[in-house]
């Protein structure tokens, strides 16, 4: 009787299958096609019967090509006095697998490459976004204010030491917690170069008139006293001071003639951690690669007057730069300096620094 049933399934796999529908019905039996001996598609299927024959799959692999091609199903349906298959070896089993249709294999293939293409890439974009709000968080922690700075465009140029007496400060926890009359921006999204918060910020004027951009600092400061006491020159002349410290050509001492404690502090906190870290350098490195400029936006003016004090506003665009390594640091602010007369010349009481922009455009 199985050697009939082989006859007819031989013949009807032969006649009516062609290479892909074999490669699938015998993966469906568990065998593989490609390994089985025979030439042409005749010694294929000859194989293929034998093959199931020889582990006892005859009747599932009649039952699987029936399922595929069901105008067979008399074909192979077995002879008088045998039985049908399934009454002789049973129904087949539930979870043998039925081949419906070799195209099916190849669509079902596709599919699962583009669910592992769609799986990366979301996994990617997570992995992204991590990032980013890991970044975005350390940069809403808060920083130092960068400081006020020199005049109409002022390129520092780097000496090749550091002058021995500038002592290298590292910032304590009670200098942290001086108030310091300052104001930072917490609220913007942004790497932020701002001196600690919790000082109140004096009232910026409407916005002025665009200054003409003032010729280039040589870095002398002119004492103020020389002047008359002119409070616009202070702030020009501090800001000159402070790149020449900076970049290492003065010390901390220098910085008491135009600064009193708390904003001299903010200086110093400022020079010695945010600016470096965020730029990639060192106390050490500082004086050889650390590149300041800065120019006014809006020209220094004096809002208010008393006779011993005066609120100077000024738009003041700053950027320093790893000179080594290329990466800058940019921002616009809004300042507003509060002076007043300290043994016969302007120091500076309090400042406040309102951020307008951090875009490069040097």
């Amino acid at each position: 009787m199985a050697d009939r049933l082989a006859t007819s399934l031989r013949d009807a796999l032969f006649e009516n299958f062609n290479e892909e529908e074999l490669t699938a019905l015998a993966q469906a039996t568990g065998l593989d096609y490609a390994q089985l001996p025979g030439e042409g598609a005749f010694g294929k299927t000859r194989e293929l019967v034998r093959a199931a024959a020889a582990r006892d799959r005859l009747r599932l692999l009649a039952a699987c090509a029936r399922e595929m091609k069901p105008q067979l199903a008399e074909t192979l349906t077995a002879q008088p006095g045998e039985g049908a298959v399934s009454a002789a070896e049973g129904s087949v089993p539930e979870a043998a697998p039925v081949v419906r249709d070799g195209r099916q294999w190849r669509d079902l293939r596709s599919l699962l490459g583009v669910a592992a293409l769609l799986f990366l890439a979301v996994l990617c974009v997570w992995l992204v976004a991590s990032n980013a709000l890991k970044l975005f968080a350390e940069a809403r922690g808060g920083m130092p204010t960068p400081l006020p700075a020199a005049t109409a465009r002022v390129e520092a140029a780097i000496p090749p030491v550091v002058p021995p007496n500038a002592p290298t400060r590292t910032p304590s926890a009670g200098a942290a917690a001086t108030p310091i009359p300052t104001s930072t921006r917490a609220d913007l999204p942004v790497v932020t170069l701002a001196p600690p918060a919790g000082v109140a910020s004096p009232t910026v004027p409407p916005p002025r008139a665009t200054a003409t951009a003032a010729p280039l600092i040589t870095g002398t400061v002119v004492p103020t006293d020389a002047i008359g006491g002119d409070p616009v020159q202070t702030v020009r002349d501090l800001n000159a001071q402070l790149i020449e410290f900076y970049v290492g050509r003065t010390d901390e001492a220098a910085l008491a003639r135009f600064w009193k404690a708390g904003p001299r502090q903010s200086v110093l906190d400022f020079a010695e951690s945010p600016l470096l870290r965020l730029l990639g350098l060192t106390s050490a490195t500082r004086a050889t690669a650390l590149s300041v400029t800065m120019r006014y936006v809006q020209a220094p003016t004096v809002s208010r007057r008393a006779a011993d004090s005066a609120v100077v506003v000024s738009r003041e665009y700053w950027r320093y730069a790893n000179t080594r390594t290329g990466k800058a640091v940019c921002e616009t602010r809004d300042y507003t300096y509060t002076l007043i007369v300290d043994q016969g010349r302007y120091v500076v009481e309090s400042f406040d620094g309102a951020l307008i922009d951090t875009k490069c455009v040097e």
